[in-house]
């Protein structure tokens, strides 16, 4: 799955049907349909942002040598480092710096780390296929940001409380429930 079936779903709850048709055929948009579609792939970043930083995050696993290890050289630009193993997979002790990860001698390590994920376009992967998140939950979100950004307030909160309540509810799906206790018995 593509960035472009998300930008499809989305397009199909915020837009007339002949728009989303020429859409799903490749037929040539107007100018105004294509800076829509532009605002659909800027909404698309801005919920794949929200849900990796704020929700469930994307993981990722260099592996690099040396002691101190500086931000820049790693993939992605990590929001928290994880964990750090040896060649090996024996963990390391690792102290996180304002701009790099240092461990206690020079090796080679595997850093994992949750990242910021970068701007995606039409034809990049789904960062969350496989995952909890689903296409549809996604496409909620995006229908939400492109609904605010065009001022159409009353149906951006509706599909934000559809973007939140479906996201919220995948996340809790098959945690742990406490059994209620009995009082007074």
């Amino acid at each position: 799955m593509t960035v472009s079936d998300i930008i499809t779903m989305a397009a199909k709850m915020v837009f007339d049907n002949s728009t989303v048709a020429k859409i799903e055929r490749g037929e040539e948009l107007s100018e105004d349909e294509e800076s829509d579609v532009n605002r659909l792939i800027d909404a698309y970043n801005m919920v794949l942002n929200e849900i990796a930083i704020e929700y469930y995050p994307i993981f990722f696993t260099d592996e690099k040598a040396g002691q101190t290890i500086d931000f820049a050289e790693l993939t992605y630009q990590p929001l928290i480092v994880e964990k750090v193993t040896d060649k090996k997979g024996r963990a390391v002790q690792f102290k996180v710096l304002p701009t790099a990860v240092e461990m206690l001698k020079y090796d080679t390590y595997l850093i994992r780390y949750a990242y910021v994920p970068p701007k995606r376009s039409e034809q990049e992967e789904f960062e969350y296929q496989g995952s909890k998140i689903s296409a549809r939950v996604f496409a909620y979100g995006v229908a939400a940001e492109f609904c605010l950004v065009m001022g159409r307030y009353n149906e951006a909160v509706n599909w934000d409380g559809k973007f939140r309540k479906s996201l919220g509810s995948t996340l809790t799906r098959g945690a742990k429930k406490i059994k209620g206790r009995v009082w007074g018995l």
